[in-house]
């Protein structure tokens, strides 16, 4: 029974497999700004950032683990963030974009 309530659970969480963002350093930033979005399962072609739905230049992906990218031109405030790599997008995450 606990096993099924565990299965349960996490189905809306989705894939075990899917890249999971567990942090984005510094926690808010300007536009133009560069930040370290930090979780796992980052590896697999194609792999991008997005913020708000707009793409983020990525200026190296560390590993698996890390990436860093420019936040790019989205509107100020809190904006959803997702990680895509290997055709599987992460849940997103919430980031504060902050004005220039």
């Amino acid at each position: 029974m606990l096993l099924a309530l565990l299965v349960s659970s996490a189905a809306g969480c989705g894939s075990f497999d899917d890249p999971l963002i567990e942090a984005i350093v510094p926690a808010t930033a300007k536009i133009g700004s560069a930040v370290d979005v930090v979780g796992e399962r980052f590896s697999g072609e194609p792999r991008f950032v997005s913020f708000g739905g707009t793409s983020a230049r990525v200026l190296f992906w560390q590993d698996d683990l890390r990436v860093r990218v420019e936040v790019p031109e989205v509107t100020v405030g809190t904006v959803p963030v997702v990680v895509s790599a290997a055709g599987r997008p992460s849940a997103a995450f919430d980031f504060r974009v902050e004005p220039r």
